[in-house]
């Protein structure tokens, strides 16, 4: 019940923020103009394509980080568990995500494994936001809205882009880097009280996947090329609309950081937070850009990504997957249940 009512809740915010966004487009008339002149198809096609390059991008970057963790996935399985996992963010919006519908199936034949089964998870969103911050600073650096002198929101916003990009940066260098600094800090604090468990554990995991650091490495270069290829989608999506959008070089600022955007815990699958970042960020690159362009952009988007969530759940059912309430349900229940995993004395929930 406590469950079902804060999804609720979650997507009555995402539904209000989003109405308020396109009650202000109506106001300029930024909806008229559109139902003047509808959506150009052909762009609208090139984001679908692009999104679902994206898609198959993520899900060759996560198997990489699979791999990396010891963990034997097949090309086939991971883009069966992909496709899956993908369609469940629509179907179980505000319900079960589909990271852990894959993380419970991807740990369902291998029990002792669970705990590494869903450290991926983790592992490939990081390298996720490592990639949407790459391109994110190498646009504040190229289109220069970070060396500004007039403060502003925009540029306090870039300049924290930057910072960011750099910790991150760094922090993956010391992951990579010879001599396993990050398993030797993390033993330094095994006997700690209150902490050493956790500390031991990450000791572990950071030992697993630095031993198979080539599969990090591929799993980077997957995610900058997923990161490259959905940026270019939402820039096609905005170009289908009969509206002055920002440019390209733009885009790669302002799409990372409504990606971004998307993963706060205020609505189910970003519904609202990503309108409503992209149209500040639109408004805010390029003043000339009607009021609700932002708002438009993002939701010709997110139409590209809900047809290709359609076109994810075809191709689950033709390799012989269940229905996808069945699945969603096994998640869930999973998701409820803790159980100690064998050998590692202490309690996991999926």
């Amino acid at each position: 019940m406590r469950l079902s009512l804060a999804s609720a809740l979650r997507i009555g915010c995402g539904a209000l923020l989003i109405g308020w966004l396109l009650w202000q487009a109506a106001g300029s008339d930024t909806l008229g103009q559109l139902r003047t002149t509808p959506p150009d198809l052909g762009w609208l096609a090139l984001a679908w394509l692009g999104v679902m390059g994206a898609l198959t991008l993520s899900i060759m970057r996560w198997r990489s980080v699979v791999l990396a963790a010891g963990i034997d996935l097949s090309v086939v399985e991971a883009l069966r568990l992909g496709a899956l996992g993908y369609a469940c963010n629509f179907v179980a919006l505000g319900s079960v995500g589909g990271d852990v519908v894959k993380a419970t199936l991807l740990a369902k034949p291998r029990p002792g494994q669970r705990t590494a089964a869903v450290t991926t998870i983790f592992v490939d969103r990081l390298f996720g936001l490592l990639g949407f911050l790459s391109y994110a600073s190498l646009a504040v650096l190229l289109t220069g809205v970070a060396a500004v002198e007039e403060p502003s929101p925009l540029r306090l916003l870039s300049r924290s882009t930057l910072v960011a990009a750099a910790l991150a940066w760094a922090s993956f260098a010391v992951a990579m880097a010879p001599g396993r600094l990050v398993e030797r800090f993390a033993g330094t604090l095994s006997g700690a009280p209150g902490i050493g468990g956790v500390a031991e554990r990450a000791a572990e995991i950071a030992a697993t996947y630095h031993d198979r650091r080539g599969r990090l490495f591929a799993a980077l270069a997957f995610g900058l090329s997923m990161n490259g290829t959905f940026i270019l989608s939402f820039f096609a999506a905005a170009k289908s609309l009969p509206l002055l959008t920002p440019g390209l070089a733009d885009h790669f600022l302002a799409v990372p950081l409504t990606a971004i955007s998307g993963t706060l815990p205020i609505s189910p699958n970003g519904l609202g937070t990503m309108e409503a970042t992209a149209e500040y960020l639109y408004r805010a690159l390029s003043p000339e850009s009607p009021v609700g362009a932002g708002t438009l952009a993002s939701l010709c988007h997110r139409l590209a990504m809900v047809l290709a969530g359609v076109c994810a759940a075809v191709s689950y059912y033709a390799s012989g997957g269940r229905r996808l309430d069945e699945e969603i349900a096994e998640a869930a229940s999973a998701n409820n249940t803790t159980a100690p995993e064998e050998g590692s004395g202490t309690a996991e929930a999926s």
